[in-house]
């Protein structure tokens, strides 16, 4: 717990702390004034630990409605992070009062409340490729989970997951070597304003959902490259890794 509030008082490490909910709530199953009741929470438990505003919420288990997006503006989120599978473009990448940056790919798959599956290095490597060049960002998503072993009905936190590790390290070496910049989820909206994304068309399919995206779309390439302006997050791909280290921030309190 000493070295992650270290790290997010130290700006210049790149780590930012959004809100994963209360305490894990499905936030659609909730009435509107049950969401700002428990979104207004954890940013106050937020900002008591890390002395921090949360600007970035991530709703848990993607479970989220109208009601969701509408307090989390309420409440000063600029950026509402889910996955591109239940909530897909168009997307407004103009200066919107919520930027709405959902994942695409994923180092696991949440099999049971308990358990998440572990994907594959090259598995997540196409998924980074795909979101690229369709939104011009890809935001990866992880769970602290994974880094652990598995013993068969509980994780072992003393114990590491080295095939995780491994996996994880393949990872980051391509993007080191694709000369991608790498971000938080809140950086993502630094780039100056472009035109928003169109709804999806064509047959092109996500690799980890079912969802229709747009087969058209295209950006620049990290390493200047050219394509058609004006339909992508920025002139350049960027790359934000979304890691739920902190599933609900209640939880905090066992480690003060």
């Amino acid at each position: 717990m000493y070295y992650l509030m270290q790290a997010v008082q130290n700006k210049t490490w790149g780590i930012e702390v959004a809100s994963h909910g209360f305490n894990h709530e499905p936030f659609q199953t909730f009435s509107q004034a049950d969401q700002y009741t428990l979104m207004s929470g954890s940013i106050s438990l937020i900002q008591q630990i890390f002395g921090r505003k949360a600007t970035t919420f991530m709703p848990p288990f993607n479970s989220f409605n109208a009601d969701t997006k509408t307090v989390a503006q309420q409440l000063g989120f600029t950026v509402f992070s889910s996955a591109v599978a239940l909530d897909p473009p168009p997307y407004d990448f103009n200066n919107p009062t919520l930027w709405r940056l959902p994942v695409m790919p994923a180092t696991s798959v949440e099999q049971t409340t308990a358990y998440y599956a572990p994907s594959d290095a090259d598995r997540v490597i196409t998924d980074i490729k795909n979101q690229m060049s369709i939104f011009g960002y890809a935001a990866v998503m992880m769970h602290p989970q994974e880094y652990s072993a598995w013993t068969g009905t509980a994780y072992d936190s003393l114990t590491l997951n080295q095939t995780a590790i491994a996996m994880l390290r393949t990872i980051l070496d391509y993007v080191k070597q694709s000369g991608y910049p790498v971000v938080t989820l809140n950086g993502l909206t630094s780039p100056p304003p472009v035109t928003p994304i169109p709804a999806p068309s064509g047959n092109t399919m996500s690799p980890n959902t079912n969802t229709p995206i747009p087969s058209t779309i295209i950006v620049d390439g990290p390493r200047g490259t050219t394509a058609p302006k004006g339909n992508q997050i920025n002139s350049g791909s960027q790359l934000a890794f979304s890691f739920t280290l902190l599933a609900c921030v209640s939880m905090l309190y066992m480690f003060l």
